[in-house]
């Protein structure tokens, strides 16, 4: 039989064990540095590129290139990330590594589950972030993981809330499908 000291050592390693998700100023700034420097750098870009190509610099030209790929990455950066945000924005996500256990609380949808209950989970991420290389694009960091449980509930969890869910939680049955944009419907 354990004496209350065991036990209390029991539940602190259980519960640093749990590791608990939730959206805050890293993890919008883990998915917004790459467009806050294609903004800033983007202008210098064109301003040398001109220089170098014309020997002089058109400003009416790069007030045109700039703003036309500043607004391109915009719309679809921005869109992303607001997608993601308004999907996670009261979500939370528990997960105790030793027990298996998780859960995944929305507002007032919760579900709880275990590594058990877990049918398959399927991440959505652009190619260069499931390869591991350097990203292309400036929504490369962006990815989505959909969990289809035994009992026929599925729900998705974004980046936002748990970067790369197939390397927080190590199952066997996760499979990885490469995306161009991960928009999440």
């Amino acid at each position: 039989m354990l004496c209350q000291q065991e036990i209390g050592q029991v539940l602190e390693v259980l519960d640093s064990t749990m590791k608990t998700f939730s959206i805050n100023i890293r993890d919008h700034i883990r998915h917004l540095w790459m467009y806050l420097l294609v903004v800033v750098c983007f202008p210098w870009i064109v301003y040398f590129l001109m220089i170098y190509k014309w020997g002089y610099y058109d400003q009416g030209v790069a007030i045109a290139v700039i703003g036309g790929g500043v607004a391109f990455f915009s719309i679809f950066h921005l869109s992303l990330h607001l997608n993601y945000y308004l999907h996670d924005r009261k979500g939370m996500f528990f997960y105790n590594s030793a027990t298996g256990e998780s859960k995944y609380v929305k507002g007032e949808y919760k579900i709880e589950f275990t590594s058990k209950d877990i049918n398959q989970i399927t991440i959505f991420k652009t190619k260069p972030l499931a390869k591991k290389r350097t990203p292309i694009l400036v929504w490369d960091e962006y990815n989505y993981s959909m969990i289809e449980l035994k009992c026929g509930k599925v729900f998705k969890i974004s980046s936002l809330l748990v970067f790369e869910l197939d390397k927080v939680m190590g199952f066997d049955n996760t499979e990885i499908r490469t995306t161009l944009y991960p928009w999440m419907s």
